[in-house]
């Protein structure tokens, strides 16, 4: 499984919700499967996708490592 830390304000223009889903200032934290059956990001990959929401990709590693060092878990 792989993550996707998206522009949270892109991301609800693509129909994410914003419940269910941990936000960190202008952020929201999304995984692949939600990314790659969102029908409104008309693109063929997970990667060009995320791209329209200003999204990065992480493995499940670095995910755990970019929410401890980007204040994630500091509430």
């Amino acid at each position: 499984m792989r993550y996707i830390i998206a522009d949270k304000a892109r991301a609800v223009a693509h129909g994410f919700e914003l419940h269910g889903h941990r936000v960190h200032g202008n952020l929201i934290l999304l995984n692949e499967k939600e990314v790659e059956s969102n029908h409104t990001l008309s693109a063929p990959t997970l990667e060009k996708k995320c791209e329209i929401i200003l999204g990065t990709i992480y493995t499940h590693q670095g995910i755990i490592n970019e929410l401890e060092q980007g204040g994630w878990n500091n509430g």
